[in-house]
């Protein structure tokens, strides 16, 4: 089978799960799951595929204070894991993240490593952990009992192959 085939229909089961929960008046949990669509800014990576599939989670680790030097008062950190893969390309990072609204915008930055699965050049892969961050702005077009998203990303990597842009819709749980 697949493997976009198995990874869409991963997706779609996740944010399956989050549609009974709408209809409850409970406090969400922290945890936002999405899916969408990369873009690799190198040619290395376009030669791949000049769109992959794209996904990811992200949980609210807490809410900055006002006395946290350099974070407004209306940021939030989180850590996220996505993940986006073609052909022989991957990548998986594991960021921490400073996440800051203002009203139904946010703006998103984080740091962290990134699992990385590039081409060899000799038919197999080559598995390596690297430094990985992204910048993002995002918008929060339905709030209370559906609470959707959608958001902007780029994914940066020391590896430059897995470098580019991300496109995402996704539910806060």
């Amino acid at each position: 089978m697949d493997r976009r085939l198995v990874a869409a229909a991963a997706g779609m089961a996740i944010l399956g799960t989050a549609f009974p929960a709408w209809g409850q008046e409970s406090k969400p949990v922290g945890l936002s799951v999405k899916a969408g669509l990369f873009w690799p800014s190198s040619s290395a990576g376009r030669n791949a595929g000049s769109t992959w599939f794209a996904g990811g989670a992200e949980f609210r680790v807490r809410d900055a204070s006002v006395e946290t030097k350099g974070i407004g008062p209306n940021s939030t950190i989180t850590a996220s894991l996505d993940y986006y893969n073609k052909g022989g390309f991957s990548n998986m990072p594991v960021l921490l993240n400073v996440v800051t609204h203002t009203s139904e915008m946010y703006y998103t930055v984080g740091a962290g490593v990134g699992f990385n699965r590039t081409p060899d050049g000799s038919g197999g892969t080559d598995s390596k952990t690297r430094f990985a961050w992204q910048a993002g702005v995002g918008y929060d077009f339905m709030q209370g009992k559906s609470p959707l998203f959608v958001e902007g990303k780029y994914f940066g990597n020391a590896s430059s192959d897995l470098n580019g842009f991300g496109v995402f819709v996704g539910i806060h749980i």
